[in-house]
C-alpha cells in the first residue's frame, strides 16, 4: 500500500504533472490532466483509475501500458514509446487515441469505440485486427506494414489515411468513410464485392518499383467520380481479384453518372 508521502515522492521524482487527485487501494483518480513525458520509464510508476482530462505518457521508454487509467475523459496519448501491444490501454477515451511512433505489431487491447481520432501511423502493423469498430474522427494508419485492411472499422466519421503501406487491394475497407480516403497509386481498388460510402478519394503518387502495377491514368484523371463508383462496387467492381482494371465497367459507370442515371 502506497502512502501519501510515497506518491508525492514518485510524482516529484519523475516530474509528473497532474491536477487534483484522490487515491484508494493504490489506485489514483485524477480530476484534470496527467502528463508523464521525457523519462526513461519502461512502465508507469503509478496505477491510475479515472482521469477526467487528458492522459499523456508520450516520449518515454514504455514497453507496457500497465497502470494506465481505465477511463480517460479527454485525449489519451502514448506516442513515441516502445510499445508492441495496446494491452492495458483505457477502455473508454473521450477524445483522440494516439499511439503513433511505437513498435506496435497488434491493435489488441485498443478501445472498441474511439470518439476522436485514432493515430497509429509509423508502427509495424501488418493488419488492423483487434482495433476499434467505430472511429468518430479520422483514422491515421499510414507508414505501417499493412498487407491487408482486415480489421478496419465499418464506420469512420472522418478520413482514412492508409498510404505508404504494402497493400495490394482494398479488401476489408470500411463501409462508411465520412471524409477522405487516402491511398497510393500502386494499389488495386478491388474490394471483394463490397460497397464503400466515401466523400473524396486522394491518390498519392509513389515512385514505381520494378514490375509494379500502377493505377491506370484514366482512373486517376477521373478520380472525382470515384466516390460514386465506390458505392456500386458490390455488383460492378472495376477491378478483378487479380488486380486487372475493367475499363469498360468503369466507363459504363461514368457514362451513367454523367447522364444522371445513377
Amino acid at each position: 500500500m502506497l502512502t501519501k508521502n510515497q506518491i508525492k515522492h514518485i510524482i516529484k521524482r519523475y516530474r509528473i504533472k497532474l491536477d487534483r487527485y484522490t487515491f484508494k487501494d493504490d489506485v489514483i483518480d485524477v480530476y484534470g490532466d496527467v502528463v508523464i513525458t521525457n523519462t526513461c520509464l519502461r512502465k508507469l510508476p503509478l496505477t491510475f483509475g479515472k482521469v477526467s482530462g487528458d492522459f499523456i505518457c508520450s516520449s518515454n521508454q514504455l514497453k507496457t501500458l500497465i497502470g494506465a487509467p481505465v477511463i480517460v475523459g479527454g485525449n489519451f496519448n502514448c506516442y513515441g514509446n516502445k510499445l508492441k501491444s495496446l494491452k492495458h490501454s483505457p477502455a473508454d477515451v473521450g477524445g483522440d487515441f494516439s499511439c503513433h511512433e511505437n513498435s506496435l505489431i497488434s491493435l489488441n487491447g485498443s478501445p472498441k469505440n474511439i470518439k476522436g481520432n485514432f493515430n497509429i501511423f509509423l508502427n509495424q502493423l501488418k493488419n488492423l485486427k483487434g482495433g476499434p469498430q467505430i472511429v468518430a474522427g479520422s483514422y491515421h494508419a499510414f507508414n505501417n506494414r499493412l498487407t491487408t485492411l482486415e480489421g478496419a472499422p465499418p464506420y469512420i466519421g472522418g478520413s482514412f489515411h492508409i498510404s505508404n503501406n504494402r497493400l495490394k487491394n482494398l479488401v476489408g475497407i470500411s463501409k462508411y468513410i465520412g471524409n477522405i480516403l487516402s491511398i497510393d497509386n500502386n494499389i488495386s481498388m478491388y474490394m471483394g464485392s463490397q460497397n464503400c460510402c466515401v466523400q473524396k478519394i486522394e491518390i498519392e503518387i509513389q515512385e514505381p518499383k520494378q514490375k509494379e502495377q500502377l493505377l491506370p491514368l484514366l482512373l486517376i484523371e477521373n478520380k472525382k467520380h470515384l466516390p460514386a463508383v465506390f458505392r456500386y462496387m458490390s455488383y460492378l467492381d472495376i477491378f478483378s481479384e487479380e488486380g486487372i482494371f475493367d475499363e469498360l465497367n468503369f466507363l459504363d459507370i461514368i457514362y451513367d453518372l454523367n447522364a444522371g442515371l445513377r
